[in-house]
Order: C-alpha cells, then structure tokens, then sequence
C-alpha cells in the first residue's frame, strides 16, 4: 500500500502538481505535468509502474511522447509519499559506444537540468543536473547527478574504487587505504541471549479510566556466572570501590582485564585498536563487550504505549563514562530492524567519532554536533527531562568538555543525553543513572544503568522504600511535541529481596488507551524452571 499507486496521499503543491518533482517543460507535447504512473493510467502504460524494492516510477509525459527510443529517459521513484530515488534509463549500445537516437544529434553525453514543483524540507538536496557519458579513450560511461548539499561543512571528495581491492566484478577486501571509511552498527552487540535463561519477562498493563502505561522489565541477575558473562556476580557494594572502579585503583586484575581490551581506547581516533578494527569489533571481546537480551513489546500494547522494544545489556567492564561492571536497560521507541539501520563511524567501537568524520547520512543522524536536535522556545532541549538541580538537560556532543572527551553516540543505540546532576562529582556510581537517548532529532529511547551489585542484593548508597532497594525518579519535561507526550512521568529499578528478581519500571500517559490491556512476553510453555535451565547449561549464544 506505502507504493501509492492508487495516488492517495501522494504530496501536492497549492497548484495541484505533484510535489518534489521535475518541472516539465510546457512547449514540449503532450505539454502536461510530472505524472505518477498510476493504477488508472490509460495508454501508453494500462496500470501503474511501481516495483518491488525499487518504488513507483513517475516522469514527464514528454519523456515517452514519440521518443527515439536510443535517447535517454529520466525518471523519478517515490515510496510512502516521498521521492526516494532519481532514475536515468538509456539503451545498451549507449554504453559500449554506440551514441545516441540518430535524430536528437547529442552523439556521446546528455544532460538535463531541472527545476521543481514546490520542494518540502525532506527533498532539498534534489539533483540541478543530470548527465549520462560515453568516454571513448577509457571505453567507460558514467551517470552523474548535481544539486544542494545537505551538510557542506568541509570539502569531501571520495570513491568507492579502492586501489588494490581486486579485479573487476570480484568480491573486495577491506583494502589498505587510510582515508576508507568502515561504519559500525548492531555488530557491537551480537552476544545476545535468551531471556529464557535470566527469566527476563516484559510485563504491561494500560489503564484506559487513567489513560497511562506501566511497563516493567524483569530478570534475575544472579545467573551471570552460570551463563559465562564474567564479573557481574562478583560485585559487592563494600569491594565495588577497591576492586572494580578503575578510577580508583587502575592497578587492580579487573582494570588490567578491562584497559587490555581497550576500555579507555574509544576517545584516541586512528590509533591501533585491541579488538583488531576494521577486521574486529568491541562485539567479539570478552570482557570489554555487551551481553544482551532484546525482547519485543507484546503486540497488543505497542500501539497503545508508543514502546516497541525493551533491552538488557551486561557490561563487565563497563565505558569510559562508568567502567564497573553495570546493567544497561533501555525503552525504545523503534525495533530491532530500525537498531540495525543506525550505523557510525566507530572504528569499532561503542562510541561515534565526531560528525566531521562521519561518511554517511546514519552517522550524520546521530546530531552529535548538536544540529537538527529540536529545542524550545527557552533553549532548552525539547522532549527531555527538565532537570530538578543544576544546568538544563545536555546531550553528549562533540564539543563536550571534561569528564568525557568526545560524543556518547553509540552504534545501534544513538546519541545519548542527560541532566548533568546525573554525572556530579559527589554522586555515589554504586546509585544508579537515568539518561535518553535520541537519533535523527528525535527521542526513541529511554535508559537507566545500575551497577551491576544492585541486581546481587548488595543495595545502593541512596537505596529509598523500606528495604533501601529501590531507587525511583519522578520526571518532568521540557516542551513535548505530539511525538513525544508518552515520556515516562515515573521510572524506577526495585531488587525483590524475596524472589532474587530486579526490575526495571516506566510509566506514563498512554498514546491509545480504548480498553485495559494487561500482557506479558511470558509464552506459556517456554519458560523452564531454573533447575531445567541449569541443564541446559544457561549458554548465550555465539559463547
């Protein structure tokens, strides 16, 4: 349906042409505007021109009226009422030196420069020019487009031919040239398990008389070591501090174990990295690494919470923000197939180099120069926590200052941000930290980390309710836009000091609430006692 063939939804302009499309010239018959080659089109085409994995063609009628079929022919595809693609067709002979239709005189290259119907924010950068050409001295034929840039911030002239990569029509190597820009992505994290093994379930529940969501994260901790994820069971509240904070005592095995995998690497560009990049990853160490768990939102309360998808990561070393042994648990608006499309350039790592040494259009999403994150009216950052202390919310930028020299943008996870109290000199790491986390301008997680003692039953420094194992935050936010009105009002992580169990909670006001929903991820038969799990071995995969 997103191909539009029936032309519904597809953008206009005030004069009733199609939006975003070529500006066709008048004098030249049929004389009539760009078209979408729709379901009811009449001769030359009985039905529309749209293809799988490519999108629906359109053109200027005076592309096909009575055209010497050896000129060229330029096109346009659009997909989920945006142009998506610009599209030059020419005959084969063109291309082994043939020249073009006898009639048009244009021998070895063609161009066309092009106006548009109205142009909305999403197709600024849309090719002034388009040229085919035939060189007769290297028996090559190149296409070439033209236009606006979306970033222009330094002069960039790059190819895909690499020297030395092989023979033509041959699969390449990673090649030897220092200027190649190698993204990262979901491979950083491909030690995922089984939540079956930590007896980790996503339950939620929406009140439709309140309108609001609760949704809770749970899974039991203590099984690190049987499943082979080191360090986690080892912390204690009373040696987190003289055996696994590296700030305090750099010396000790576990800091010699983490700093040999490249723990304080991430921030030094171009150097030799541990892991062995281009050909390796943080994804494949074994202690400087994520263990992690990936379950989906139950279906029934997606659309009703805004949610999609709820993760666990098991840091045994940590990052250089918090290198102690620590749970990540992320909230995320988006699912696993849109994770894996959020690449950076890392160098393997888990953190984005600066946006003037990104290379491609998902590294430049990450904003971590700050542009294109929206703001209110007093400056602040738009759909963030309004801070109760201290200086307004801040993203991780490039430009940010000490302690952490450089961006917090993680590959398949995005830029991350925070209330700077969260990071405070006083602050005890053995409480936990709330932070967002956001891509392309836009808010699609929400993340707290906890030592990883906490989910042992060692308590925190600031523990609340009777036990003193919780720990809750009540949030307020700056200016929301209508994306955005689901932001948690309430998160807290809880250690149930009768079932082992810890759980990480949100909720909120719901984006659909027609009727009570109560779900669980729980599938009944699935989940095995902890003895059975035993047999199994408890193993991740990829162990």
């Amino acid at each position: 349906l997103k191909m539009n063939t029936d032309g519904v939804g597809i953008p206009r302009c005030e004069d009733g042409t199609y939006a975003n499309t070529f500006k066709c010239d008048p004098e030249l018959p049929p004389r009539a505007p760009f078209a979408w080659t729709l379901d009811a089109n009449l001769s030359p085409l009985p039905g529309n021109a749209a293809t799988p994995a490519m999108g629906l063609h359109g053109t200027c009628p005076s592309e096909f009226a009575g055209k010497d079929q050896q000129d060229p022919f330029l096109l346009m595809v659009q997909y989920d009422k945006k142009v998506i693609g610009n599209h030059a067709v020419f005959w084969s002979g063109f291309g082994n030196g043939m020249g073009l239709g006898s009639a048009s005189g244009f021998g070895n290259e063609f161009t066309w420069d092009t106006e548009y119907n109205c142009l909305d924010e999403n197709h600024q950068n849309m090719p002034a020019m388009t040229k085919i050409e035939y060189d007769e001295g290297t028996g090559l034929t190149t296409t070439t487009i033209s236009g606006p840039a979306l970033s222009c911030k330094k002069d960039i002239s790059e190819t895909t031919y690499k020297e030395g990569k092989g023979s033509k029509m041959g699969k390449s190597g990673k090649g030897d040239d220092d200027d190649e820009c190698l993204e990262t992505g979901y491979e950083v994290w491909q030690r995922q398990g089984d939540e079956e093994d930590i007896d980790l379930v996503v339950d939620v529940e929406v009140d439709s008389d309140t309108c609001t969501y609760t949704m809770n994260m749970t899974f039991d901790g203590s099984v690190m070591d049987e499943i082979g994820v080191p360090f986690m069971n080892d912390v204690t509240f009373d040696n987190f501090f003289t055996d696994f904070f590296v700030p305090r005592n750099p010396g000790s095995g576990f800091a010699s174990t983490c700093l040999a995998e490249g723990l304080l690497s991430e921030f030094t560009p171009g150097e030799p990295k541990p892991w062995n990049f281009p050909e390796g990853n943080v994804g494949l160490n074994t202690y400087y690494t994520d263990y992690g768990w990936t379950v989906n939102v139950p279906k029934k309360a997606r659309k009703a919470t805004g949610f999609e998808s709820v993760t666990l990561g098991a840091s045994p070393c940590g990052t250089y923000t918090q290198p102690f042994p620590h749970y990540s648990v992320h909230f995320y608006a988006v699912d696993t197939d849109f994770r894996k499309t959020m690449t950076c350039n890392s160098e393997g790592g888990y953190f984005c180099l600066n946006a003037t040494d990104q290379c491609g259009e998902s590294g430049l999403k990450m904003n971590t120069d700050g542009e294109g994150i929206p703001r209110c009216q007093d400056g602040s950052y738009a759909n963030t926590f309004k801070c109760p202390v201290g200086p307004n919310f801040a993203w991780t930028l490039d430009a940010n200052p000490s302690p952490l020299p450089g961006n917090a943008a993680t590959p398949a996870m995005g830029l991350h941000g925070t209330c700077p109290s969260e990071f405070s000199p006083t602050k005890d790491p053995r409480d936990p930290y709330l932070l967002m986390v956001q891509y392309d301008g836009t808010v699609i997680g929400n993340h707290a980390v906890f030592y990883s003692g906490f989910a042992n039953g060692q308590g925190l420094a600031s523990g609340q309710g009777e036990d003193g194992m919780m720990y809750s935050w009540s949030t307020e936010y700056n200016c929301l836009d209508e994306k955005h009105m689901n932001q948690p009002t309430l998160t807290y992580v809880h250690y149930n000091t009768e079932t082992g169990l810890t759980t990480t909670s949100i909720s909120g006001p719901a984006v659909q609430c027609k009727k009570d929903i109560k779900v669980s991820s729980t599938k009944k038969g699935k989940k095995d006692s902890k003895g059975e799990m035993g047999e199994r071995g408890r193993k991740l995969r990829g162990l």
